[in-house]
């Protein structure tokens, strides 16, 4: 029994001669130094923004110049005795491309005499009456009229309004001597059409289009969130006009809005600029976004040690096992302290070099190598931890799946294209793709740069 003991005291005092004390190496040099981040590029983009503006304000407004009702005639000493009245019934407004047509519907009459001669203002003769449409129901008249639209670079509306048709629908057909009572009604109200004409013009020029678009301006200027990834800056530069056109009674018109647009970490509100005046309009849509991701280094941490806390390295007697892992900013390499128990116990220091897989979205660490001061610790008391199987069966290991933190900034990027501004600005838009751009190791987090791009329109109606 005594032979016994003594044979397992001997073999436990081997064991503990054998694991000695646990390692505890000093750090690398380089830890906690990082090389200074390139900033974000910024590239020039292009958003398109529809804009519908009602130009029934206007029509009325023009309208309300012109009487709804007036009259007129001529009394000569011989010939034709008349009196007229005509009456603004309605106003029907059709937009075709860019031309704004008008229809009017007039109703009309007319009363008078025929004259054959005349002696000291007396007809020689018992003058000839004659009326249609005056004490019965009035005839009608349709009138149209185009207005042709411009738009000069500080925003204003020129438009160039005439009468393209004015054409009595049941004419009244009186004649004498050869003068028709129509058409000399037809003449007398020219005049007071072109009195319409000049007031939609008129008006026109006086529609404040710019003070329209400014909230729009405004509302860009503002970052849009992106949950945890930071707030998106459009940081419009220039606007132009690509496309216009009439729709009923509203100005369908499309603006081109050049940006350079960035995701930042932080809130930065600039002071607004004022609107621009309008630039040459370049063809083109679409939107490109640098924006970096960040993977903290204590979820990388987390996730590895839960992963690796499974795996043996080592052969026969020696072998420990991972019990955590801490990663950390080193230079231009990721470190890595790895906390192990076994055979033996402590911690280990090594270096790596990330490389991210576009492919299939993950960070391998390649390149795993001991610190030197690690390396040095080791020859002295666990050297067969240099074994080449360890350090390749650790970088085999180290992958780590990047998909969830693409999916986020997918999801974040995408809603952020998708939401409602100030001023009634609707963002519409979509992430077509996400692509790998580099990568730098920050203080606290690995840095993925990636490059957002897609379709990106903004949306406002003025009514």
């Amino acid at each position: 029994m005594a032979n016994t003991t003594g044979s397992i005291t001997l073999g436990l005092f081997l064991l503990l001669l054998g694991c000695g004390r646990p390692l505890h190496p000093l750090p690398p040099q380089s830890s906690g130094h990082t090389i200074a981040v390139d900033p974000l590029p910024e590239i020039d983009s292009r958003l398109t923004i529809p804009v519908l503006v009602d130009l029934a304000p206007i029509i009325e407004k023009a309208q309300s110049e012109w009487p709804r009702e007036y009259t007129g005639g001529a009394h000569p000493c011989s010939g034709l005795r008349y009196r007229y009245k005509v009456e603004r019934r309605g106003m029907k407004v059709i937009g075709q491309r860019k031309t704004l047509a008008a229809h009017l519907s007039l109703g009309y009459g007319f009363q008078g005499e025929y004259c054959a001669g005349c002696i000291m203002e007396i007809c020689v003769n018992p003058p000839i009456p004659f009326s249609c449409g005056w004490d019965e129901p009035m005839r009608r008249m349709e009138v149209e009229m185009e207005s042709k639209l411009t738009l000069d670079p500080r925003w204003r509306l020129i438009t160039e309004t005439r009468f393209t048709h004015l054409q009595p629908v049941d004419e009244c057909r009186v004649t004498f001597a050869r003068v028709n009572i129509n058409d000399e009604l037809l003449k007398q109200l020219t005049p007071n059409l072109a009195v319409l004409e000049k007031a939609i013009d008129r008006e026109s020029g006086a529609v404040p289009l710019k003070s329209y678009i400014q909230p729009v301006w405004s509302a860009l200027q503002e970052p849009i969130p992106l949950d945890e990834l930071g707030w998106l800056h459009i940081k419009p530069a220039a606007l132009s006009v690509a496309e216009w056109s009439f729709k009923g009674t509203e100005l369908d018109l499309t603006l081109g809005l050049r940006a350079r647009p960035v995701v930042l970490p932080d809130f930065k509100l600039s002071k607004p600029a004022a609107l621009p005046d309008l630039s040459q309009h370049q063809a083109g849509s679409g939107f490109q976004i640098y924006t970096d991701l960040m993977l903290p280094y204590s979820k990388l941490s987390t996730l590895m040690t839960s992963f690796m806390d499974t795996i043996w390295l080592g052969s026969g007697k020696n072998l420990i096992r991972i019990t955590g892992m801490r990663f950390f900013p080193a230079g231009k390499k990721l470190g890595i302290e790895l906390s192990f128990t076994g055979i033996k116990k402590g911690v280990l220091f090594l270096l790596s070099v990330p490389e991210i897989d576009q492919a299939t979205r993950r960070l391998h660490l390649k390149e795993v190598e001991y610190d030197l001061n690690t390396r040095n610790l080791m020859l002295k008391s666990a050297h067969w931890l240099l074994d080449e199987k360890i350090r390749r069966k650790l970088s085999e290991n180290m992958v780590f799946e990047l998909k969830d933190l693409y999916d986020f900034a997918r999801r974040s990027i995408q809603g952020s294209l998708n939401q409602k501004l100030d001023g009634g600005v609707v963002l519409s838009g979509n992430l077509v793709r996400l692509e790998y751009a580099g990568h730098a190791l920050g203080n606290d987090a690995l840095r993925i740069r990636v490059l957002a791009s897609g379709e990106i329109s903004a949306r406002v109606s003025f009514k």
